[in-house]
This record gives structure tokens, sequence and C-alpha cells, in this order.
């Protein structure tokens, strides 16, 4: 992309552009202003491979529940319905909440409300979340979703993040 607008606007104008994917400018910038969102500046990126490790070390804590109620589970689907809960916004507490389940108990969902096995991998995605979120606080880490997620939040909340930019240019080549 760089290369093309070089040729259409010049070297010296491109130079001024801050471009790059969604995630590498939201990394960039929540390194700059990572005290407004609650984080430290040299956090780490984790990528999809650590992700599922840390996934798939959580899943072994819950194989005996996930046994007795014949779930199949993968740190893939895990990791899956997690990014797809972070990018509606829910919460570990959300997610459980939908499984009928109380976070202050943390009591397995309720197995006469007709939804069974659907409550019992919110259930058991509820609790990975959980404590997969915790580990990457306590580690110091984003994954690819909490860049967006983060970004999003230090740029709707905190007009200094953003008085820089006037436009976006949004390629799909």
């Amino acid at each position: 992309m760089r290369e093309r607008l070089k040729k259409l606007i010049g070297p010296g104008r491109t130079e001024q552009l801050k471009m790059g994917t969604f995630h590498a400018l939201c990394a960039r910038f929540l390194r700059i202003h990572s005290t407004l969102v609650g984080l430290d500046a040299n956090f780490t990126i984790c990528d999809a491979d650590e992700s599922r490790k840390i996934i798939a070390t959580i899943l072994t804590k819950h194989k005996d529940y996930i046994k007795e109620k014949q779930v199949v589970l993968t740190e893939n689907g895990v990791q899956s319905m997690i990014s797809k809960a972070k990018a509606k916004e829910k919460s570990c507490k959300d997610i459980l909440e939908e499984a009928n389940v109380t976070q202050t108990q943390n009591a397995p969902p309720d197995a006469n409300d007709g939804r069974g096995a659907f409550n019992d991998v919110k259930y058991i995605v509820g609790l990975v979340y959980e404590e997969y979120e915790l580990t990457l606080r306590r580690n110091n880490s984003l994954d690819f979703d909490d860049l967006l997620l983060y970004g999003v939040k230090l740029f709707a909340a905190f007009r200094c993040a953003v008085s820089w930019c006037q436009y976006v240019l949004v390629d799909e080549l």
C-alpha cells in the first residue's frame, strides 16, 4: 500500500501517513497511550498458537466435567468461541450467565432447563475464558482480539489518542 501511495501522492506526503493493519495501528497507539486503558506499555502480543496453548492447558483442568457431560471441545473451538464473544464485547461473566450460571456460585448449569449440552459448552467456555483472560493479564499480554478491543476503547474514550487522524483509508487489495 505504501508503494502505491508513493506513486500517487509522492514519497514526502506518504511518509507523513500512519498506516498499517488495524491490529498494528492499535498495537502502536496502545503502547503510546497504554496507561489510559489500564495497560503497561511493554505488553506482549500473544499469537494464535500461544493462545491455543494457554486454552489447552486450561481445558485440561476441566477434563473430568467434559468427560462426564460427554462434551466435545477442542482448544481451536474454544478459542473461536472466545474470539466471537470478544467481537460481540461479551465478557466471561456474560457467557456464564448465558449458560444459566451465576459467577458468584460458579456452579454447573441447571440440567433441567432443556438446553443441556448447549449450557455445558457455554459453561466450560465461560470458565476457560475467565481463566484465559486472567492468564493474559497476569502475563501482561494481549491477544489479537484484545488489540482491537483495547484500541476501540482507547480511540472512543480518549480524543487525544486520535487527534492526529483526519481520514481513514481501508485498503482491501
